[in-house]
């Protein structure tokens, strides 16, 4: 399993509904195969759901979460597996969607 965790590098809410993420690619892989990434999500003071989980390939190191609730706060993190299993979560980034439109954009 991947020893190394994924920085997020990006985040901001594109719409009153989705965020767009980038992060690092990982490489150190223990020999195994970069199967992808998945990302987890929540919203902040709730508890984590099942379908708050999206797994993508490993290229490219990007993805929009979708379906999101309006003007809402979310904690993400991003990990990268193998056929070996889930790798080193990355660090924790919070970002919340759009009231109106206007873009609200992680430092």
């Amino acid at each position: 399993m991947p020893n190394e965790a994924p920085d997020i590098v990006e985040a901001k809410s594109a719409t009153a509904t989705s965020i767009d993420l980038k992060w690092s690619e990982v490489t150190e892989l223990n020999s195994a195969q970069l199967l992808g990434y998945i990302i987890i999500y929540k919203e902040i003071d709730k508890k984590f759901q099942e379908d708050n989980m999206k797994s993508v390939p490993p290229t490219p190191t990007e993805a929009v979460l979708e379906d999101l609730k309006v003007f809402t706060n979310y904690t993400i993190r991003v990990y990268a597996f193998t056929e070996n299993g889930n790798g080193v979560p990355s660090e924790a980034v919070s970002l919340r969607t759009q009231e109106d439109g206007r873009s609200m954009f992680l430092q």
